[in-house]
């Protein structure tokens, strides 16, 4: 099988006569999460021949080297302008410091060599100008100082490399932060949803999701777009409020609502019934604006008549009853259907058994 880069949009290919590099994904559980999370693609998991190429590297090659740029591939068809000039200037500072560290090793190492070539004693202090092709070097401490500095300096790198695995680990955890179903037990997905438990929660994704249009705007993941229209359906929370829990922007959760609106009522549709006994329509009408607190106030009129092209649909809030409707099929019967004409709400079989 050949090797090709598992970046999203990236359709390069492995040619035997190209300089283009591939890698494989790291097999260190923190530096691979970091790759992972950099790759920023949702529901996925790498295999073992799981592979990326060099065009997502600066320098255009990985590095081990945790301090260099290239230690984590930054470079993606999402990446904006600004932050690939960000990652060149990252690239030209590392080299520069490169340069310089290794200029002042040299010096050290020189005056090193010659300090021991004079047998001077470790622990005398001697102030010494010590002249070597291209090289000058003037230092007032003793060779067990320049070396504990060193020691130091190592220590300190080690500490920083540290730190910076933990900002990575921290960085990613808090991406995952945001709510999911999977969070929620059934007592707490009940109030928010009005949905029985993740089982029924899950049952329904599936039936919707599979003919939900593939959309190229995946803020959240396809579970958290139907809870976050759960909940604004249930809580009749403002979007904007709705867009701080979930870590997007008011016009995103606009969007998820009404698309999953719109294909939850055309999917959900088939499965109503209403009870002919005009009493129990009541109960059942005041049963949805209890169970649905958006029906329980006068909706804003952007719900009540949407036109396109001279034509008039449905509205949104037709839809968005028709879709409290169905959901209360999800949960468990409260009227009892008699032998002769009435008709109780449908169970949970009818989206099962489709």
């Amino acid at each position: 099988m050949g090797k090709s880069c598992c970046a999203v949009g990236c359709k390069r290919r492995f040619c035997k006569n190209s300089e283009l590099s591939f890698y494989r994904l790291p097999k260190n559980n923190l530096k691979r999460e970091q790759w992972i999370a950099a790759l920023g693609r949702t529901d996925w998991t790498p295999g073992k021949e799981t592979w990326i190429c060099g065009s997502h590297f600066v320098s255009g090659k990985k590095s081990d080297d945790f301090l260099h740029p290239d230690y984590v591939p930054s470079l993606f068809s999402f990446t904006s302008t600004a932050e690939r000039t960000r990652a060149v200037n990252n690239l030209e500072k590392y080299v520069r410091s490169r340069e310089v560290y290794v200029a002042d090793e040299s010096k050290e190492q020189a005056a090193t060599a010659l300090l021991n070539l004079h047998q001077i004693p470790a622990s005398e202090p001697k102030v010494e100008v010590v002249e070597v092709p291209g090289i000058e070097v003037q230092t007032e401490e003793t060779h067990s100082d320049i070396a504990s500095l060193h020691q130091q300096i190592k220590s300190l790198n080690t500490e920083c490399q540290s730190l910076r695995e933990k900002v990575h680990k921290l960085e990613s955890e808090l991406k995952q932060r945001t709510l999911a179903p999977s969070q929620f037990h059934d007592r707490k997905l009940k109030c928010f949803t009005g949905l029985p438990n993740l089982q029924t929660f899950m049952l329904l994704f599936s039936y919707v999701y599979s003919v939900l249009p593939a959309t190229t705007k995946q803020s959240l993941k396809p579970t958290q777009e139907l809870l976050l229209t759960l909940m604004k359906l249930r809580t009749n929370l403002s979007e904007e409020f709705l867009g701080y829990l979930f870590g997007i922007h008011q016009s995103t959760v606009s969007r998820i609502f009404h698309r999953w609106i719109h294909d939850m009522s055309s999917r959900l549709h088939p499965i109503i019934l209403w009870p002919e006994r005009e009493d129990l329509r009541y109960r059942l009408i005041g049963m949805l604006r209890q169970k649905f607190t958006i029906l329980s106030s006068t909706p804003p009129e952007t719900l009540i008549r949407v036109e396109q092209n001279v034509s008039v649909e449905d509205s949104l809030i037709d839809k968005i009853v028709l879709t409290c409707c169905a959901l209360c099929n999800l949960n468990e019967t409260i009227v009892a259907s008699d032998s002769n004409s009435e008709s109780e709400f449908l169970n949970l079989d009818m989206i099962s058994d489709d």
